[in-house]
């Protein structure tokens, strides 16, 4: 029996190297590395807010929740702004993302890069200096909270292509598609 088995009952003694006691040696195994993973994992996500909850861009931010609502107070310069917006709403965003996200394509059968290239595309040039200082903050901020993979292209996608994209820019492709203008994406 290998180091990482156990016997059927449990105990370590080699009386049944059999199949039985391998597969349990090799799933206690599996659980004991899961748990360790799980545990490194919580460790490294106290760290990463530890650390982000010491940042200067934090300051004066806060966030209380009252009668079902959610207040946060943000203030400082565009950048620090979206920063605490993402870093204190990141996950009600990542539930919002995920839901709004998979209406956009279920309702457009159309795939999550049509939107990011859309809106990076379309949108984003026409965004204020101010406000692409803000929405990079927010990514950001959601990214040092969370880890979250989001970029700016997905936010904008899903913040000002909520009603756009699937309402108008969809419907003037697939427009300009059956005239022949241009392909499909």
């Amino acid at each position: 029996m290998g180091a990482d088995s156990i016997s059927a009952d449990g105990s370590d003694s080699p009386s049944d190297p059999g199949r039985d006691v391998a597969l349990v040696g090799r799933e206690r195994s599996a659980c004991f590395s899961n748990r360790r993973m799980m545990s490194w994992w919580r460790r490294s996500r106290r760290a990463r807010e530890r650390a982000a909850a010491n940042d200067p861009r934090l300051k004066g931010a806060s966030r209380f929740e009252e009668g079902g609502w959610i207040y946060v107070h943000l203030e400082g310069d565009p950048g620090a702004v979206g920063y605490q917006h993402g870093y204190l709403l990141a996950r009600e965003i990542e539930d919002g993302f995920a839901a709004v996200s998979a209406g956009m394509m279920h309702g457009t059968e159309r795939d999550w890069e049509f939107f990011r290239k859309a809106a990076h595309e379309m949108l984003w040039p026409k965004i204020d200096a101010e406000y692409q200082q803000e929405l990079q903050g927010i990514v950001d901020g959601l990214r040092a909270r969370t880890g979250s993979k989001l970029d700016v292209d997905d936010l904008v996608a899903f913040i000002y292509a909520f009603e756009e994209l699937p309402d108008y820019y969809v419907a003037v492709a697939e427009q300009a598609a059956k005239s022949g203008e241009c392909r499909r994406t």
